[in-house]
């Protein structure tokens, strides 16, 4: 299965926005002037499992917090191209599934512990797909529920720092026994200005890493084995027309990924 991803999707437009503490309030954190906050950042510290999910329902904040050992993270801030591009990814994803046989489960927290707060941590994806002819045993569960864990996850990083979305996805995603592929996006702070096409200057990456495939540094962290520059400048913030043309940057999907844990033949083949 093959992806193409276009200059189109360097739509995703970048704004500026004051977090003011606001406790009633979802998605106003107790910041001022938070684009000069470096992330990851705790929060709180010393915070019991059922106290964090409590804060989390009544700020609406999953996406932009995580619990670690005890700790409340944040990782990121809420922002409109956020949202824009892993809507964009699963737009694109479904375009490639006419058989319908690949369930798109949200945005959905998973525990690295047998049961919940107990040891470990929890985290929660931008975008989770999961085959929909899964056993209905499965072997490895994702949550108390008793689901199991989605095969391909996306990611989008706008204010976390990319040191700090690849660690998770080496450290958590890519552990045994969970997620067969990650697709991260990071979306690099916008300059002033448009492009000759009217598109804004903005430098997008995309990161795909494979538990199959995906070769390890000298730690033992995997490394992606694709990176795709998509945007409409690259990383010394001169022009970009590397993927202005449909079919001139590809993400590749292998079945045997996306349908794991299923019977063969797949669905779905490469193209």
């Amino acid at each position: 299965m093959v992806y193409e991803i276009t200059s189109s999707t360097s739509s995703c437009s970048s704004f500026q926005q004051d977090f003011i503490f606001d406790p009633l309030d979802a998605n106003k954190q107790a910041f001022i002037e938070c684009s000069f906050i470096r992330l990851p950042l705790i929060l709180m510290e010393n915070v019991t499992y059922d106290e964090f999910e409590k804060k989390c329902e009544r700020a609406t904040a999953s996406k932009f917090w995580e619990y670690r050992d005890k700790n409340v993270i944040i990782i990121e801030l809420p922002r409109g191209d956020h949202e824009v591009a892993h809507s964009e990814f699963i737009r694109q994803f479904i375009r490639q599934d006419p058989q319908d046989t690949i369930r798109d489960i949200g945005s959905k927290t998973y525990y690295s512990a047998e049961f919940k707060g107990l040891k470990g941590s929890s985290r929660q994806a931008d975008v989770s797909l999961i085959p929909k002819y899964l056993p209905n045993l499965p072997k490895y569960l994702s949550d108390p529920e008793g689901n199991t864990w989605p095969t391909i996850i996306c990611e989008i990083a706008s204010t976390q720092s990319l040191k700090s979305i690849i660690q998770k996805t080496t450290q958590f995603w890519l552990a045994p026994n969970r997620v067969e592929d990650i697709i991260i996006f990071k979306l690099w702070p916008s300059k002033l200005g448009r492009n000759q096409d009217k598109n804004p200057l903005r430098r997008l990456t995309c990161y795909k890493f494979c538990r199959r495939t995906s070769p390890k540094d000298a730690y033992g962290n995997y490394q992606p084995i694709q990176v795709i520059e998509f945007g409409t400048i690259n990383s010394d913030g001169n022009p970009y027309y590397g993927c202005s043309t449909l079919g001139s940057c590809t993400l590749s999907i292998s079945p045997h990924c996306i349908y794991k844990g299923c019977t063969y033949p797949y669905p779905l083949t490469d193209v």
